[in-house]
């Protein structure tokens, strides 16, 4: 179990009235499966340039983690300008190998890609009647895909803010992402807090002034520190004792609040 930060304990915090969470690596597992849907991508690309070597997983990591896909591919092709010229083959690729390895873990293993401690609170914390959004780079169509394999009803997911990656135009570690869920939810951000799992997330929720509740397993427990998570735990379980049982009405958002913003 990771330890508190002691000047930042549940006694000496207000009860927040709104949990913003990030989704991939915090609620589902599928930033690896990107990583190879990356790393497969890159080499079959490869295969037409002699003199080029395909990044190492870590490498790929690195990139991906925390950022949207089209943002990671941006500084991808940035750092080597002739794969511009396959941009469009490199996305249906991607696109390819990811959704073909999610089909296949939705169909003979679900339990790989849920993050079932974080999902029990998350849904604990919805029908309590926190105000409950989701902050992530991924796109909105996506982000209410992993939310149906919850087990939450179409009216339940209704009370979820979903800012995606069509949301805004600076993805993490820029604070946009958190400032645009601040803003449609009509809160300060000390009466929030953020539940992430990488370094960019985290960074991107303390430039927005928000506590963070950090994850480890994207991250160790000592990066996540570093980029400013007060709180750090090795599953959401441990987080249970954080939230009393609330007594609000529940806030119901809707989606033409959010203006849709071009991709990066």
């Amino acid at each position: 179990m990771c330890e508190e930060d002691p000047q930042n304990t549940p006694d000496n915090q207000p009860i927040p009235k709104a949990v913003l969470w990030d989704m991939d690596g915090t609620l589902v597992r599928t930033e690896e499966l990107m990583v190879a849907a990356f790393e497969e991508a890159l080499k079959i690309i490869g295969q037409s340039y002699q003199s080029y070597t395909v990044p190492t997983r870590e490498q790929l990591r690195q990139l991906i983690v925390g950022r949207s896909n089209l943002a990671a591919l941006n500084i991808l092709i940035a750092r080597t300008p002739f794969l511009g010229s396959e941009r469009g083959r490199l996305i249906e690729l991607i696109d390819e190998n990811f959704n073909l390895s999610f089909e296949l873990l939705l169909k003979y293993d679900l339990g790989q890609i849920l993050i079932m401690p974080s999902i029990i609170l998350f849904k604990r914390l919805l029908h309590e009647g926190y105000q409950v959004a989701i902050v992530s780079g991924s796109s909105r169509e996506d982000i209410q895909l992993y939310l149906k394999l919850f087990n939450i009803s179409s009216a339940d997911i209704q009370k979820i803010l979903i800012v995606g990656s069509d949301c805004y135009v600076k993805g993490k570690p820029d604070p946009e992402p958190y400032n645009t869920a601040l803003k449609a939810l009509g809160v300060e951000p000390s009466e929030c807090i953020v539940i992430e799992d990488s370094e960019h997330g985290v960074t991107s929720a303390t430039r927005a002034k928000l506590r963070v509740c950090g994850l480890v397993g994207t991250c160790t427990e000592q990066q996540l520190r570093a980029c400013g998570a007060t709180i750090v735990v090795e599953t959401l379980a441990e987080m249970e004792h954080y939230f009393p049982e609330a007594k609000m009405k529940h806030y119901s958002p809707k989606s033409a609040q959010l203006s849709r913003r071009a991709k990066l």
